[in-house]
């Protein structure tokens, strides 16, 4: 997987955090903030470091072939995102940002999914966040992930957001 090697504001990252932490609100299931979370295709780990920040006692862990360990507070693995080698029902929150280019590309759909629903723990949520959103629905409707909102996917037999 190639890195698009994308620098997020400051301003943007907090923009996106507050509307997770919005939707997980008014979804009930704002308890996942608690952790352990797990950014897959992480990049620099910004996203989980504002996470983080906002939630001191959670565990975050950024997954990326390349991660640009740019934050002490980010637990960074290096990995292929469809064999993170985590253990199984490790993440109660599950986030991916931007990676659509990817799946079913240079990423098997099949795969990725699998290694998403091995990861989440028993209700646990993945929340895929796409700044391009035309190019994320058909891969995730094709895996039976459905639209939700604006960048919301949810898989119903997980009961997911």
């Amino acid at each position: 997987m190639t890195s698009l090697n994308l620098i997020y504001s400051d301003d943007l990252v907090s923009i996106i955090v507050d509307s997770l932490q919005d939707h997980l609100y008014r979804n009930h299931k704002n308890h996942l903030l608690h952790g352990p979370i797990i950014d897959l295709g992480c990049g620099t780990g910004a996203f989980l470091h504002e996470l983080k920040r906002r939630n001191p006692s959670t565990h975050v862990i950024g997954v990326d072939q390349h991660p640009q360990e740019r934050y002490k507070d980010v637990s960074y693995l290096t990995s292929d995102l469809t064999r993170t080698n985590l253990s199984s029902s490790s993440a109660s929150l599950i986030i991916t940002l931007n990676i659509s280019d990817y799946i079913g590309i240079t990423i098997s759909q099949e795969s990725f999914f699998q290694e998403v629903d091995r990861l989440l723990m028993p209700n646990g949520v993945y929340v895929p966040l796409d700044l391009f959103r035309k190019k994320l629905i058909a891969p995730f409707q094709n895996a039976q992930y459905k639209s939700f909102a604006l960048d919301y996917q949810e898989k119903p037999s997980h009961n997911i957001l």
